[in-house]
C-alpha cells in the first residue's frame, strides 16, 4: 500500500518528467512520508479508541524528536514499523492501567537507562552509518537529550503529575529500541 501510494505520489508530481536522475531519491521520500503520516494517525486513533489521546500525542512527540538522536532499532518494512510503533504504545496503555511507576523503579528505569544512553548513543543504523564527526555531535546532543528528560521525569513526579507514568514508559521504550538497534547493528557486521 506504501510503494503503492508514493509511486503514485511520485508520478503525479513527475509529469513534466523531470525527476528523472533524482526519482528514486523522491519515492524514497513519499515512502518515509506516507509511513509517519500513518504511524502518526493509526498512533492517534489508538489514543483515541483507549482514551489515552493526550499520551498518544506525547509519545509521538518524544519518540519521533529523541529517536532521530539517539538512534535506535529500525523494522525491516514500514509495516512493522506502524505494527512496532502502535504495538509499543498499546502496551504501555494495558500496561500502566494495571501499573504505576514507584519511586524506586523510577529511580532504577532512569538509572539503567541513562548509563545505557551514554554508553550507546547514538545507535548507528545498519543503512546508514554515521561518520566520527557526526557521531560526537550526536554524542553530545544525546547527553543533551539525556538531562532534559531525566528534567522532566524529576518535575512530574515532584508536582504529582499523572503523566510521569507514560513519560518513564517512554523511556524504557527509548531504551528498548536503543538496545534492539546496537543489537542488530554488531549481527549485520558479521
Amino acid at each position: 500500500m506504501i510503494d503503492s501510494l508514493s509511486n503514485k505520489l511520485v508520478n503525479y508530481l513527475d509529469k513534466g518528467n523531470y525527476l528523472d536522475e533524482d526519482k528514486e531519491i523522491y519515492l524514497h521520500g513519499a515512502k518515509l512520508i506516507i509511513s509517519e503520516v500513518i504511524g502518526t494517525l493509526l498512533l492517534l486513533f489508538l489514543g483515541l479508541m483507549t482514551n489515552h489521546f493526550i499520551e498518544a500525542v506525547v509519545y509521538e512527540i518524544v519518540l519521533s524528536s529523541t529517536r532521530s538522536i539517539l538512534g535506535g532499532y529500525h523494522c525491516k518494512s514500514y509495516a512493522a514499523c506502524i505494527c512496532t510503533y502502535a504495538g509499543f504504545f498499546l502496551a504501555g496503555v494495558i500496561f500502566l492501567n494495571y501499573y504505576h511507576f514507584t519511586l524506586m523503579t523510577i529511580l532504577i528505569v532512569c538509572l539503567i537507562g541513562s548509563i545505557n544512553i551514554l554508553a550507546l548513543g547514538p545507535v548507528d543504523n545498519v543503512n546508514k552509518v554515521a561518520s566520527k564527526k557526526k557521531k560526537d555531535v550526536f554524542k553530545r546532543y544525546s547527553k543533551i537529550v539525556l538531562i532534559i528528560y531525566l528534567t522532566i521525569i524529576a518535575a512530574l513526579f515532584h508536582i504529582h503529575n499523572g503523566y510521569l507514568d507514560i513519560m518513564v514508559y517512554i523511556f524504557i521504550v527509548i531504551n528498548l529500541l536503543m538496545l534492539g538497534g546496537k543489537i542488530d547493528y554488531e549481527k549485520s557486521k558479521k
